[in-house]
């Protein structure tokens, strides 16, 4: 069309061309008539010309437009189907069975939909065989669940008939324990979450609640991808994001979120520059976190006011704006003449947290298609975001300890496999030191559990404050801590450890008007010179631990075989 269109005019000013160049050339009548004449034709010409130019260009730029969009595809009756969606279920359950994990290792996990019969529930992802593939929803564990629509706690002991319809485990103990969660979606109950564990005892009243926060997580990125697939239905530009998300990963790094959303942009809008800005914790400033297209004076990093700036605006409005030449508010400020700008907010949990903005520095207005684009990659990114978001909140929670905000247990132990993994390729060492308050008990049953919190995070605190930023802190268990201190031989760790000593024994511990001092003591132990294995490493720094109490604590011993 547009060869066509540019071979038929191109004749068309010719002929015109050469009708005027001879006129002008052969007419050599210089009054003031001809003259004026001459340059009215000139003009016209121009302006003829210069119309050519500017339609071929817009015809240009439909056809860019046109070739980007994918509806105009083989692909345009491409519907993603529920087995697309594997890939996202089976990351989201990845997660939810780690995090469990971290908390309870001793746990397995069980997701389960209901069928269509609405009579079954049936596997959709497990961590573990014991779990029973199909199970009726007659069974009085899963009605009494129902009932409720909260979290219940189910022991082996309390004598339940269904036990042996959800577990295949024929050796029974009397001590087994199943937390069942139902999966509410929209008011309607579409399955259950169930963790079974072999002794009640071993869930603590706060791994309940981290449960809790982990599951309820599960279930609003289910949520998530049910409003997703109704948003984004059936056509091939909503199939595009969908594959984004199809391999988007919970655990991406911002920067490489924006840039792969970025590629989406790249090949469905036409513009001049794309900007991709979050606000700051008071929201009073945006940072420009990606930028495609012209830059001059806008890069990565760069920090513009939310206030009286078109970044700004779709965020103070919570709405898309689209920025004319004719309609800009003189307040605000704009670093060049680049009309159209169209303006849409990225959304955390309803409320505004940035923008992405594309500018145009042509005349071409924004299509009514174009601007549904941006507004669902808006969403998406929002989307995206939140899930991420909420994902490293989780994940945060489930690795640290709600007290003193170290490493807990679990995510110390595997800290500790990780470093000795690297001290093995890299042949280099670690010392391993176990810290136990002395006498702490007398502390709780005099002042009270909640001196005993105190003095906790402030012991937790002194030890951050006496290692390096490369060293690992975390709290072990009750009133022990541990430290790996990487990079460093074993009897180099004696000075650090007599800092931490030393520093808790200074210490006077105040506290709702009530003053203490109380002392710690630690044992030590080495990578490789003592133990290449990680279990045995903690049993000989704790042993010497256990040896510095014997000589009246506020000490330090290294482990002596």
């Amino acid at each position: 069309m547009i060869r066509r269109f540019k071979n038929s005019n191109l004749i068309l000013s010719l002929l015109l061309f050469g009708i005027i160049t001879a006129y002008v050339v052969f007419v050599n009548d210089f009054n003031f008539t001809n003259s004026i004449l001459k340059s009215v034709v000139l003009i016209f010409l121009f302006v003829f010309l210069y119309n050519n130019y500017l339609i071929i260009e817009k015809l240009k730029f439909k056809k860019s437009s046109s070739s980007n969009n994918f509806s105009d595809t083989n692909n345009i009756d491409t519907i993603a189907t529920k087995s697309e969606y594997n890939h996202l279920y089976s990351e989201i359950f990845t997660n939810l069975s780690n995090n469990i994990n971290n908390l309870s290792p001793s746990s397995s996990l069980s997701v389960y939909f209901i069928d269509l019969n609405k009579s079954s529930i049936s596997i959709k992802e497990t961590n573990n065989s014991l779990f029973e593939k199909k199970i009726s929803l007659e069974n009085d564990i899963l009605k009494d669940i129902q009932k409720s629509k909260k979290r219940k706690i189910f022991k082996k002991n309390d004598n339940l008939s269904g036990w042996e319809k959800i577990v295949n485990k024929n050796n029974w103990s009397g001590a087994e324990v199943l937390i069942g969660y139902p999966l509410i979606i929209d008011a309607e109950i579409i399955g259950f979450s169930l963790i079974y564990n072999d002794h009640f005892k071993d869930i603590e009243s706060k791994d309940l609640i981290y449960f809790d926060c982990i599951v309820n997580n599960y279930v609003q990125n289910m949520k998530f991808l049910k409003d997703f697939n109704n948003l984004f239905d059936d056509n091939s530009f909503n199939n595009r994001i969908f594959d984004y998300f199809k391999n988007f990963k919970l655990d991406v790094k911002v920067e490489n979120l924006f840039k792969n959303i970025g590629t989406i942009f790249q090949q469905y809008l036409k513009y001049d520059r794309l900007t991709i800005s979050i606000c700051d914790i008071n929201c009073d400033k945006l940072t420009v976190f990606y930028v495609d297209g012209k830059k001059d004076d806008i890069i990565n990093g760069t920090e513009f006011d939310i206030n009286n700036t078109i970044y700004g605006e779709s965020v103070l409005s919570n709405k898309s704006i689209i920025f004319k030449n004719n309609k800009l508010d003189n307040n605000i400020h704009i670093r060049d003449k680049i009309f159209p700008i169209f303006s849409s907010p990225i959304r955390l949990n309803g409320k505004a947290i940035g923008s992405i903005t594309i500018e145009r520095m042509n005349h071409y207005k924004f299509e009514n298609s174009e601007s549904l684009k941006l507004e669902k990659l808006s969403i998406a990114l929002g989307k995206a975001f939140e899930w991420s978001n909420d994902f490293k909140l989780i994940e945060n929670a489930a690795i640290h300890d709600g007290l003193t905000s170290l490493l807990n247990h679990n995510a110390f132990l595997n800290r500790l496999d990780q470093e000795i993994d690297r001290c093995s390729r890299f042949q280099t060492s670690l010392g391993l030191i176990m810290l136990d308050l002395d006498k702490f008990k007398k502390i709780n049953d005099t002042y009270g559990h909640l001196y005993g919190d105190y003095i906790l995070k402030e012991v937790g605190k002194i030890i951050k404050e006496n290692v390096r930023t490369i060293d690992v802190v975390g709290r072990f268990g009750g009133e022990e801590f541990s430290v790996i201190l990487v990079n460093t031989n074993v009897r180099d760790c004696i000075p650090l450890a007599k800092r931490i000593v030393e520093g808790i024994n200074r210490k006077t511990f105040i506290f709702d008007g009530i003053a203490t001092n109380l002392t710690i003591s630690a044992g030590m132990s080495g990578y490789p010179s003592m133990s290449k294995e990680s279990k045995e490493l903690i049993k000989m720094a704790d042993d010497a631990m256990y040896q510095t109490k014997k000589k009246g604590g506020n000490g330090v011993t290294i482990f002596q075989s």
